[in-house]
C-alpha cells in the first residue's frame, strides 16, 4: 500500500505549482479543499478495510446490512419464505490468520408474545397466522458449509407443574453441494412453511436442547456469543446471566459469512454486534520478556529470569500502561465470579498487545501460580482507551466473551466482566 501522507504531501505541492502558473491563487484554496476530502475518505476507507474488529451499534451504525434500521437490524417478515440478512467478511477481512473466531450480538424477540398470532402471506396471496415463530442464526465456512443455530419455542411438562415455557436450540448443518436453492437457506424447522415446494438439502442435526424459559427467555432481548475454532462451536448466551448453549466440534471452518433470519411472520431486532478474530496464544512468545504459560510448569530459574527482565523494561518506561499493578476494589457477583487473590501484577508490552504477568498474591490454587506466569492479554479496540481482555482464571482457562479494560483517572485500569456481571479495578503500585 502506497503511504497517504507523502503521497498527499506530494500531490499538493504539484497542486499549488500548478496553479501559480495556470490560474490565480484564489483557486488554490478550492483544490486544497478537494485534496483534504479525497485524503480523509481514503484514510478512512483504508483504516475501514484493515480494521481487526469489526463493530456495528448505534453510534458506527449497521451499513452494509440490507436491513439496517438506527436501532439495529429489523427484520420484520411478512412472507412465506425466510428473510435473511448476512454479511461477506471477505474481502472486507483476511481471515486465514485467524485460528479462531467470535461472533457477539443482542437480539430482541419481538413477536413471541404467548397470546399473539402474528400474520404472513404466502405467495397466492394467502395470509396465514402463527405463533412464536422461530429465528435463527447462519454461519457460512470457506469451504461452502452451513450451519444453523435455530432458536424456538416449546413446553416443558413435569410432575410438578403441568407445563411451562422452555427454549429450544437446534444446530444443524448442511454440506455444501446442498446450499442453492432459497429454501436451503430455511433452518430444519422452517422446511414446512416454506412454499417453494421440496428441498434436496441434506442436513444433520448436531445438536438440540431445550432450556427453560427463565434461563434462555424466548421472547425479549437475550445476549449472544458464538465461538468458531478448529471446526469446533462454542455458545454462551442469557438474559440476565450467560448459560452455555453448546459446545460441540461442527466441521466448519473458516468463517467467511454470517447472518441472521427471521422465519415467516417473525419479528427480531439484531443490535450490538462485533466479530473478531482471535488469535490462540502460543505457547512460545515474541516479546523480550518471555511469560510463562499459565498451563505449563516451569522452573524457579524461569521465573527470575522473567521477573528481572519485566523490571529492567518498566524502570525505563514512559507508557502509562506498563508498570506494576495491584487490585484497588471490585464489584462481583461472585456466583458467576470469584476473584482468586489479591492479585500483584506487571503489565509490559509485547509488539502491539500488552502481556499482564502474574507476581504474586494467589489463593485459589495457589501452588499453581508462579512469579512470570501469562495472566492475561490486552489487545487495543477501536475506541481511545478501551482494551480488549483475555483474562486467565485460577485454572488457567482463558476468558475472552466481550471482556474489556479501560484506563482511568489517577493511574486506574477496570476490567469488566459484563457476561458474569463484575468489575475489578486496578491501581498502579507505589
Amino acid at each position: 500500500m502506497i503511504p497517504l501522507r507523502p503521497t498527499i504531501a506530494v500531490l499538493l505541492t504539484t497542486v499549488v505549482a500548478w496553479c501559480r502558473i495556470q490560474t490565480s491563487l484564489r483557486h488554490i484554496p478550492l483544490f486544497l479543499f478537494i485534496l483534504i476530502t479525497l485524503y480523509t475518505d481514503i484514510a478512512f476507507a483504508a483504516d475501514y478495510h484493515n480494521t481487526t474488529n469489526l463493530h456495528w451499534n448505534k453510534s458506527r451504525g449497521y451499513v452494509p446490512f440490507t436491513y439496517a434500521s438506527p436501532e439495529g437490524i429489523l427484520l420484520t417478515n411478512t412472507t412465506a419464505q425466510p428473510l435473511i440478512d448476512s454479511i461477506s467478511l471477505n474481502p472486507r477481512q483476511n481471515l486465514t490468520s485467524a485460528s479462531s473466531s467470535l461472533l457477539s450480538f443482542r437480539i430482541d424477540n419481538r413477536h413471541a408474545h404467548p397470546s399473539h398470532r402474528y400474520a404472513y402471506t404466502d405467495t397466492h396471496g394467502i395470509t396465514h397466522t402463527r405463533k412464536d415463530p422461530p429465528w435463527a442464526i447462519l454461519l457460512s465456512d470457506t469451504n461452502g458449509g452451513r450451519c444453523w443455530i435455530t432458536v424456538s419455542k416449546t413446553e416443558i411438562n413435569d410432575d410438578i407443574i403441568s407445563s411451562s415455557s422452555g427454549t429450544v436450540v437446534t444446530i444443524s448443518i448442511a454440506s455444501p453441494k446442498n446450499t442453492d436453492s432459497v429454501t436451503d437457506a430455511l433452518p430444519p424447522a422452517e422446511k414446512n412453511v416454506s412454499s417453494a415446494g421440496n428441498t434436496t438439502l441434506s442436513e444433520t442435526i448436531l445438536a438440540q436442547q431445550t432450556f427453560k424459559d427463565h434461563t434462555l427467555p424466548f421472547a425479549g432481548e437475550t445476549l449472544w456469543n458464538i465461538e468458531l475454532s478448529d471446526g469446533h462451536l462454542h455458545i454462551v448466551a442469557g438474559a440476565t446471566q450467560p448459560i452455555e448453549i453448546a459446545d460441540i466440534p461442527v466441521g466448519l471452518s473458516t468463517l467467511s459469512s454470517f447472518g441472521f433470519v427471521s422465519s415467516p411472520a417473525g419479528e427480531i431486532l439484531i443490535s450490538d454486534i462485533t466479530y473478531q478474530p482471535i488469535s490462540v496464544p502460543s505457547p512460545t512468545y515474541s516479546s523480550t520478556v518471555r511469560p510463562i504459560s499459565p498451563n505449563n510448569s516451569s522452573s524457579l530459574n524461569d521465573s527470575v529470569q522473567v521477573t528481572e527482565q519485566i523490571r529492567r523494561i518498566i524502570e525505563e518506561s514512559d507508557d502509562p500502561i506498563e508498570g506494576y499493578w495491584e487490585i484497588f476494589d471490585r464489584t462481583l457477583d461472585e456466583a458467576l465470579l470469584k476473584l482468586g487473590g489479591e492479585y500483584k501484577l506487571a503489565i509490559v508490552k509485547n509488539h502491539d498487545r500488552y502481556d499482564i504477568i502474574y507476581l504474586d498474591g494467589a489463593r485459589v490454587n495457589g501452588s499453581r501460580w508462579q512469579s512470570g506466569m501469562l495472566k492475561g492479554i490486552l489487545t487495543p479496540s477501536s475506541f481511545p482507551g478501551l482494551l480488549n481482555l483475555e483474562w486467565f482464571d485460577s485454572e488457567g482457562k482463558s476468558l475472552f466473551y466481550s471482556i474489556t479494560a479501560q484506563t482511568g483517572y489517577n493511574g486506574t485500569l477496570t476490567l469488566q466482566f459484563p457476561y458474569h456481571s463484575s468489575v475489578i479495578r486496578l491501581r498502579k503500585a507505589q
